[in-house]
């Protein structure tokens, strides 16, 4: 049996900063093999075992978790209204280093946030195989796990134009700029152009 990782490619051990890549291990149990899927560090495949702590995660566990948690999020106006406002009031926040912020792309809107997410999940919905990871990979810039917490980066537009085909939904246009989302035990932590939820 084959498994498509939704995420593969994307997600960081927040740990120790390696990647960590898709992996499955098969087991034996009553005369029946079962075969078990992980996101891997790959600190513990190019020196050993013991190298980091975090090891591996279920990628079903790490996926259902990311994907349930995101789309509560599209749906609780309140709490995209909260994490707008803390992001486009944060003064502490200043920009990255090499990155200028134009006037679009300073303020973030409930309804960009929004409209952004659900339309990732009704693509999700239609789309299947490797291509939900490659449709995936347009929204999400990393993952970072660590068993305590787990930050996504979610890329935003300035616009999500309606969809043209049911079975393949059309990307995003390209907008003012990387807007990234992420959640680290229910609380938003801004940095200017980054969302965390």
């Amino acid at each position: 049996m084959y498994k498509n990782f939704l995420f593969g490619g994307l997600i960081k051990c927040e740990e120790c900063g390696s990647n960590m890549t898709s992996c499955f291990t098969n087991k034996h149990t009553n005369g029946k093999l079962n075969r078990y899927y992980y996101y891997r560090c790959t600190s513990t495949m190019k020196q050993d075992w013991q190298a980091c702590l975090v090891k591996q995660v279920s990628a079903e566990r790490l996926e259902n978790f990311c994907l349930e948690n995101l789309e509560r999020i599209s749906v609780d106006k309140n709490y995209i209204e909260n994490l707008v406002f803390r992001l486009n009031n944060d003064n502490q926040a200043g920009h990255r280093a090499g990155y200028e912020l134009t006037d679009g792309c300073s303020k973030f809107s409930t309804e960009t946030i929004s409209d952004t997410l659900k339309f990732f999940f009704s693509g999700l919905k239609t789309i299947k195989g490797i291509e939900r990871n490659l449709f995936a990979k347009r929204f999400l810039s990393n993952i970072f796990y660590s068993p305590e917490s787990i930050k996504i980066r979610f890329i935003s537009r300035s616009s999500v134009p309606p969809r043209r085909d049911k079975a393949r939904p059309a990307p995003p246009m390209a907008g003012l700029g990387e807007r990234t989302l992420s959640s680290s035990k229910s609380e938003f932590v801004s940095n200017c152009m980054a969302l965390y939820f």
